[in-house]
């Protein structure tokens, strides 16, 4: 199969490394394309030359390097190139001739669907990466998937037409950490980056360490790239080195004792960077911002150390100088972890699987008709042909069926048949998404009877399934494979409110489940194993669509530990269990979901018609209940959704000049659809905040007749209306910050992780 990577390298690192190589200039192309992998800019990404080890007929290309590209149309070019877009012209012609069948852009910006529809050879499956800013006219309709491991990105991409979107990360070159052996370390402490506008946190950091360290004797070194004209403080500039890029770079990481690192200012803490591969790869020292999601990746404390402030920075990297023996013990750890699970070759493999999923989905879809989401399932059911016949089966007895066409695996006939009247006659999971690749989260999968209703429902869907028994998850992994969906991220392990290891009560079929000390009861009989657990609130830093939880009494625990993320959530189903002898728990599910702007519908299940007589137990529960928990709001959501807290409590000729500006710039945006901006108000300034957008909309109006009741669906939403603002935060695009903000609201309502924007970075 054959695949081709498209990159862009930083325009400065091209100007840098052909001034420095003169001799290159007779060069014929494949020279130029060798020497410049061998210089290892960007080598975390560039997988193509370790996709041939795995089959592929893969090339890769860098597209803004005139010289080589030059090169290649002087040996192998077709057609003429217009000099004012020779990067568009020579790429199409290179894409044109070699044909893949896998196009990979990892510049999906530049060369977005305007591009791909230029073509004149359609590549099977088109792939793109992104990880930064995407400027709201990006068109991505042409593109089949979409890699990132940002939220932001994962939220947008399928507004911009990209039928599909899926997490992946970059990965080190073990055999670029060879190469950096022996490296003595000669400053205290190293950064290389940019300085921009996106990175005003960071920027922040490093003006204070400039302020502070020299005076106690503290080495630093700043290589810095600054692609914009801009002013340095006087105490960087004292510490400033010229930028540094490719093997270089590395090499200077590996001269740090220290090497620093925080991610951009839209990352919000999310992360992890690029830098932290980079610098653990590299056998640095790493004193890294402290993501949220870090621990995924490397131990805070054991393999990388963190900071929260800028207070905590300066005091670890004064500690940790200190103490070089467990500075050089941790950064031996780092890298063996980034080599272990972090490296290119792990990373390939990964990506090998992505794209043949997506490949071969694509070449079935082509190959039958297409159906629109939400289809009904067949009217004919196969229960005729072998419903009564499960029936007879006893109880925990293995059977595999065939069912809607293939192979499937039951472990106990009486639980299948409940789940299957419950999830494909009755539909109970059944919900609506306004994206066509939505999240959902399967606590609780069996043997994967929703996987199947889901990627029904929607076949782009991006699910994680976590099923803890072991033989029922071995069940539930051959019908997947069965199947052959993608997207698809099945999980041994179960749901919790902390990562451990737990006793687990091995029922055999639906109702297996932790056990929490000797609470085990009358089932003494029952096999205890043990299970290894993970913690749910780790994976809601990103919106989901559906979180649906069968984990059998350990709902409640796990809701408690992630109520603070729930705004991250749009719809919630728990099956909800109360075990005898246990305190009752309902009211505190019932108020966590409330809390955070759920409407709720509660439905029993099996309940016996003459309660205050008779009350039956099976197992130590005592009754179940579905809780379904969905938010309602009359908020009208556009395709971008932007926010924004002014303080009306400031003169209103200042407030109506910054709103002026914000709708004027939200107004340029592209027509995709409505874009929404919805203002935070307290309920006693309501009627002030209506009369003055009153008057800033129609002195915008006759102005210049921006035609804003067009495009731009302008709200506001008071301060105290949690529901609306639970409804809304999932869907935002970013918060924009104005010059003067309300920030007590802003404390209060922004709960979870989105961008921040400024004025000036609206396009």
């Amino acid at each position: 199969m054959k695949l081709l990577q498209i990159y862009t390298f930083y325009p400065p690192y091209i100007d840098h490394f052909y001034a420095s190589r003169p001799e290159l200039a007779n060069a014929p192309f494949e020279i130029h394309r060798q020497e410049l992998l061998k210089d290892r800019c960007l080598a975390i990404h560039l997988f193509a030359p370790y996709l041939t080890d795995l089959g592929y007929d893969a090339q890769l290309i860098i597209a803004n390097s005139y010289r080589s590209q030059m090169k290649w149309h002087q040996q192998y070019g077709t057609a003429y190139v217009n000099p004012e877009a020779w990067i568009f012209d020579v790429t199409r012609q290179q894409i044109n001739a070699i044909k893949p069948d896998i196009l990979y852009m990892t510049d999906c910006i530049k060369f977005d669907s305007k591009f791909i529809r230029s073509l004149s050879w359609k590549p099977k499956l088109i792939v793109g990466w992104r990880a930064a800013e995407i400027p709201p006219e990006t068109d991505w309709s042409e593109y089949d998937l979409i890699l990132s491991n940002w939220t932001g990105c994962w939220k947008v991409a399928p507004y911009l037409g990209a039928r599909a979107v899926e997490y992946f990360l970059p990965g080190f070159p073990s055999d670029l950490a060879n190469a950096l052996s022996g490296i003595e370390c000669d400053i205290d402490l190293v950064f290389s980056g940019q300085w921009t506008y996106q990175h005003r946190y960071r920027n922040h950091l490093l003006q204070t360490v400039a302020e502070t360290l020299p005076e106690r004797n503290v080495s630093l070194g700043y290589f810095l790239h600054i692609p914009f004209p801009t002013k340095l403080p006087e105490a960087v500039m004292q510490q400033l080195q010229p930028a540094v890029w490719g093997i270089e770079m590395y090499r200077t990481l590996k001269r740090g004792r220290i090497a620093l690192n925080a991610a951009i200012d839209m990352a919000q803490g999310e992360g992890p960077n690029m830098r932290v591969f980079e610098a653990t790869g590299s056998g640095a020292f790493l004193l890294t911002q402290n993501y949220t999601s870090l621990p995924q990746f490397f131990e805070p404390g054991v393999e990388v150390a963190t900071f929260s402030t800028e207070t905590e920075l300066i005091e670890k990297v004064l500690y940790y100088l200190e103490h070089p023996v467990e500075m050089s013990e941790m950064a031996k750890r780092g890298q063996q972890r980034c080599l272990k699970d972090h490296s290119i070759q792990l990373r390939v493999q990964q990506l090998d699987a992505i794209l043949r999923r997506h490949f071969d989905r694509k070449v079935k879809q082509e190959s039958v008709p297409e159906r629109t989401i939400g289809d009904k399932f067949p009217a004919h059911y196969p229960e005729e042909d072998w419903l009564q016949t499960l029936k007879e089966v006893p109880r925990y007895v293995p059977i595999t069926i065939n069912f809607f066409g293939n192979d499937l695996n039951l472990v106990d006939s009486a639980s299948f048949i409940s789940m299957y009247q419950e999830i494909f006659k009755k539909e109970i999971y059944k919900f609506e998404s306004e994206s066509l690749s939505p999240r959902i989260i399967d606590g609780g999968s069996n043997i994967g009877l929703t996987l199947i209703y889901f990627k029904h429902l929607y076949p782009d869907s991006h699910i994680i399934a976590f099923e803890p028994d072991k033989q029922v998850f071995s069940a539930l992994n051959k019908n997947l494979e069965q199947f052959g969906f993608s997207s698809v991220e099945l999980v041994n392990k179960g749901i919790w409110n902390k990562e451990t290891v737990s006793e687990f009560m091995v029922e055999g079929a639906d109702i297996g489940r932790l056990v929490e000390g000797d609470r085990i009861g009358g089932n003494r009989e029952k096999r205890l194993g043990e299970v290894a657990t993970v913690r749910l609130r780790n994976y809601l830093h990103q919106p989901i669509d559906l979180l649906k939880l069968n984990i059998v009494g350990a709902e409640t625990k796990v809701l408690e530990d992630c109520k603070n993320l729930l705004a991250n959530v749009r719809n919630v189903f728990v099956e909800f269990y109360s075990f005898i002898d246990q305190p009752r728990a309902l009211h505190t599910v019932v108020k966590i979901l409330s809390d955070v702007g759920f409407r709720l519908n509660i439905r029993s299940i099996n309940v016996t018609p003459q309660l205050f007589y008779e009350r039956k137990t099976a197992l130590e529960i005592d009754f179940q209940l579905n809780i379904f928990a969905f938010r309602d709001s009359s908020l009208n959501l556009g395709i971008f959704n932007f926010t924004a807290f002014p303080d009306w409590l400031r003169d209103e000729d200042l407030i109506g000049e910054e709103l002026i500006e914000l709708i004027s710039k939200l107004n340029s945006y592209p027509k995709l659809g409505q874009v929404g901006l919805f203002l935070c108000v307290p309920e006693s300034k309501v009627g002030d905040a209506n009369e003055l957008l009153t008057n800033v909309l129609m002195m915008l109006a006759l102005q210049d007749n921006l035609g804003f009741e067009e495009k731009l669906n302008i709200q506001l939403i008071r301060q105290d209306h949690l529901d609306d603002w639970n409804y809304l935060l999932p869907s935002l695009t970013a918060k924009i910050t104005l010059k003067g903000e309300d920030t007590l609201a802003i404390s209060q309502i922004i709960s979870i992780n989105i961008p921040h924007i400024q004025l000036d970075q609206i396009v």
